[in-house]
């Protein structure tokens, strides 16, 4: 069934010091909620947060296809996360 869609993409910089908070970090954590939660947002599969994946098999029908050729492309797991795993 088609749906309307519409994609945001919101670029920030990480500082090199791993415990530096990224610039505006709250701001972007507060409408990445929104947008997952209230909206049913689907992150990018690439994402590394992986609150963002709560909840996928309900929000997205092909994590079933993803999980199969991610295994089979990254056999060495150089792309899993705690969520792929």
């Amino acid at each position: 069934e088609k749906e309307d869609a519409v994609m945001l993409e919101f670029v920030y910089y990480r500082a090199r010091e791993p415990n530096t908070p990224r610039l505006n970090q709250d701001y972007m954590e507060e409408i990445e909620q929104l947008l997952l939660t209230k909206y049913n947002g689907k992150p990018h599969w690439g994402k590394n947060r992986n609150f963002v994946f709560q909840d996928m098999e309900r929000r997205a029908l092909s994590v079933a296809k993803f999980m199969e050729v991610k295994h089979r492309l990254d056999a060495e797991g150089l792309f899993s996360s705690e969520w792929s795993d």
